[in-house]
């Protein structure tokens, strides 16, 4: 009764909204809440696979819940049913068709950890059918994006060449962020300096007074929701672990070198890819890499 109730609440969280134009700022909102379902699924099913494969963890260490996992699980909902699954119809699901290659010779092991799965086995089927409804949906969410993302692929045809260009001259650039950016900045000739389009983009450091006290600088709160949003994404991405070096990550490892809260820092990278683009857009110049490493002030750049 209570995974009845709560798959109920799941279907009920599903929005069935129709997608407006995607060249418009506000375009991009129902892929942003396709993306928060999805991830909001992802993490339901991980819950679940906890209680009924946790083992499954060890096995694919990246995610469980990525399009490849989520094949298995739909053709071999338990581990009990990959174990008596031959090692060619795993393959066929896995490696095949969810182009896990990287898994190609470890079958066998997969088929182990199965055998010695400590999970749940007994009364699991109320488990199971809320394991194949989110399934179900995360399938529909992902085709729902895939179509957002070609719209906005052949939308991104009518902006003028020379500033998709530009931007995609950019480390990190995607064809969303492209559009999401675009889309709020419009005509950049309609901007004096870059501080009014990190206002727009929402992120520009606001004076705030308490009292008596004296004004510190924090981040503003007007601008444009989804840009900020976007531009944050992107900030991160240029400063993950794994991500190519940068100048824009060296500037914010020389920040926190510095020691800026990590928080502060994100904000100032973030005004420097605001401000970077603006002069990128309203010369026409694409990114130089080089040219901003020695710009600020990095004598190793080559």
């Amino acid at each position: 009764m209570v995974h009845s109730t709560r798959c109920r609440r799941l279907a009920a969280s599903i929005c069935t909204e129709s997608h407006p134009r995607l060249t418009t700022p506000a375009s991009a909102v129902p892929r942003l809440r396709l993306i928060e379902q999805r991830t909001r699924h992802r993490l339901q099913l991980t819950a679940i696979e906890d209680v009924l494969f946790p083992e499954l963890k060890d096995f694919f260490r990246s995610s469980i819940s990525s399009s490849a996992v989520r094949l298995l699980l739909e053709a071999f909902p338990t581990p009990k049913a990959i174990v008596g699954a031959a090692p060619a119809a795993i393959y066929e699901v896995l490696v095949r068709r969810g182009r896990a290659r990287i898994h190609a010779a470890r079958i066998g092991e997969l088929q182990r950890l199965a055998s010695e799965s400590a999970g749940l086995s007994a009364g699991i089927e109320p488990i199971l059918h809320a394991q194949g409804w989110i399934l179900r949906q995360l399938r529909g969410v992902d085709d729902q994006i895939e179509d957002i993302e070609r719209s906005t692929v052949k939308a991104l045809e009518a902006w003028p060449a020379e500033q998709r260009a530009v931007l995609d001259s950019f480390p990190c650039m995607s064809l969303m962020r492209q559009a999401v950016l675009l889309s709020a900045i419009g005509d950049v000739a309609e901007f004096r300096n870059d501080g009014q389009l990190r206002k727009l983009l929402g992120w520009y450091p606001e004076a705030r007074e308490s009292g008596t006290t004296l004004s510190k600088h924090q981040l503003g709160n007007s601008g444009n929701r989804l840009s900020r949003r976007e531009v944050w994404f992107w900030a991160m991405q240029l400063i993950a672990p794994r991500q190519q070096a940068t100048p824009f990550a060296a500037y914010y490892k020389r920040l926190r070198q510095r020691g800026m809260p990590g928080h502060a820092a994100v904000g100032h990278l973030a005004g420097k890819l605001i401000s970077v683009l603006f002069f990128c857009l309203r010369s026409g110049q694409l990114y130089d890499s080089l040219q901003h490493a020695r710009a600020l002030g990095f004598s190793d750049a080559k």
